[in-house]
């Protein structure tokens, strides 16, 4: 069910984004970006952006196609680059420093920008900092204190509303929910476990996704191996448990629904994974469908829409 088609060599290819008009994918590689044009036959390179990046860790692209935001985890910077007719725009490269340290050592002995992803007005991009426990937009420069401290804040989700962020929290093992008021402020509103109670083992949080009609949001944990599943209630504001689902190997640090969302593909990172998952949207249940071996650490995955 699941094969493998073609494959590009890229150092460090940690995470990836599409265009919004699908003809272009961007990738995280060794000290910069890198541009494939999509073909049906697989991914042609037509651009690399290069500079002293350590480790970026995030890409996305801004609604109008023409910009790409990055993330670099070691650095502690986040930024953007502008790209178009197929290529990285010279000179264009824009980077915000973070510089500090939070309470959960030694994870946040620095600054750990974790995403850099546009906000659902398509006013800048929101960067999430592990290290310091919060939230930077860009290109106002405000920044928003995550709660609770150190629990070291990954990654963002949008509501398709625009009006709710999902925050996913890797050393706290949460997800919580932030409005987005007039203003575009991050005001905090709840915050629930990703594991079940009692559990006592080491575990991290890795994606966060949220479903077209805003209703259920997902958070895989990695250690305790499964996806958590949430209803949200929109006119309360309030998220619930609905299960906890075990995943098929070790690590699961992405997920990405097919376009129907009855299926999803779930990276398994330490297992050389990429796993077809089955998802009950009632009850929040995932279920093995198949699996793809033998890749050496599947850190991201995109699932395309329907041509």
């Amino acid at each position: 069910m699941l094969e493998r088609v073609s494959a590009v060599r890229l150092p460090n290819a940690i995470y990836q984004a599409l265009s919004p008009c699908g003809r272009f994918l961007f990738s995280c590689e060794q000290g910069g970006l890198a541009a494939f044009r999509v073909e049906v036959e697989g991914l042609a390179l037509v651009d690399r952006m290069a500079w002293d990046g350590q480790c970026l860790c995030h890409v996305s692209v801004m609604p109008d196609g023409k910009h790409v935001c990055w993330a670099d985890y070691l650095l502690g910077e986040a930024g953007s680059v502008a790209f178009d007719g197929g290529r990285f725009v010279p000179g264009s490269l824009v980077r915000h420093r973070h510089e500090g340290s939070g309470p959960n050592l030694p994870r946040q002995m620095s600054a750990h920008c974790h995403q850099a992803i546009p906000l659902p007005n398509g006013d800048g991009y929101a960067v999430v900092d592990l290290g310091l426990d919060c939230i930077a937009v860009y290109p106002k420069g405000r920044r928003y204190a995550t709660l609770p401290k150190g629990a070291g804040a990954r990654h963002l989700a949008f509501h398709p509303s625009g009006k709710f962020a999902f925050l996913a929290s890797e050393l706290g093992n949460l997800v919580s929910v932030y409005r987005l008021n007039a203003t575009g402020d991050f005001e905090f509103i709840s915050s629930a476990s990703t594991l079940p109670a009692g559990w006592k083992g080491a575990s991290t949080v890795a994606a966060i996704r949220v479903s077209s009609d805003g209703a259920r949001v997902f958070v895989t944990n990695r250690g305790h191996d499964s996806i958590a599943a949430f209803a949200f209630d929109g006119a309360r504001s309030s998220l619930s448990l609905l299960a906890i689902s075990p995943v098929p190997g070790s690590c699961p640090r992405d997920l990405a629904f097919l376009p129907d969302e009855r299926y999803a593909l779930a990276t398994l990172e330490r297992s050389g994974v990429l796993a077809l998952l089955s998802c009950n949207h009632t009850t929040g249940r995932f279920e093995k469908v198949g699996q793809l071996d033998d890749l050496h650490r599947p850190s991201s995955v995109i699932a395309l829409p329907r041509s």
